[in-house]
């Protein structure tokens, strides 16, 4: 399995967890410790055609707050970035 953190950000990719709920589990965890610490507000960045992605976060409770076209580049070419944001009813 294939973890990366960079900014806060938590990201998993393996064929093998693909579908068996690890993300889910993963996200849920994130969202209650962030708010065990009080924080009210959760920020993300998605690729726009990540699908499974952009799915995952709206089913935890997280909207699209807007679009940052060309946000910066990866693998020399300008990508725009979905901006979603999760708040939280327990705070």
């Amino acid at each position: 399995m294939r973890v990366r953190r960079r900014r806060g950000a938590l990201g998993v990719r393996t064929p093998a967890a693909r579908g068996r709920g690890v993300g889910r589990r993963l996200l849920d965890e994130l969202i209650a410790s962030t708010e065990r610490a009080g924080i009210w507000t959760i920020q993300s960045g998605i690729f726009p055609e990540n699908e499974a992605s952009r799915a995952l976060h709206t089913a935890a409770g997280f909207r699209v707050v807007g679009t940052r076209t060309r946000l910066g580049q990866h693998h020399g070419v300008w990508r725009d970035v979905v901006l979603i944001e999760r708040r939280s009813p327990a705070i």
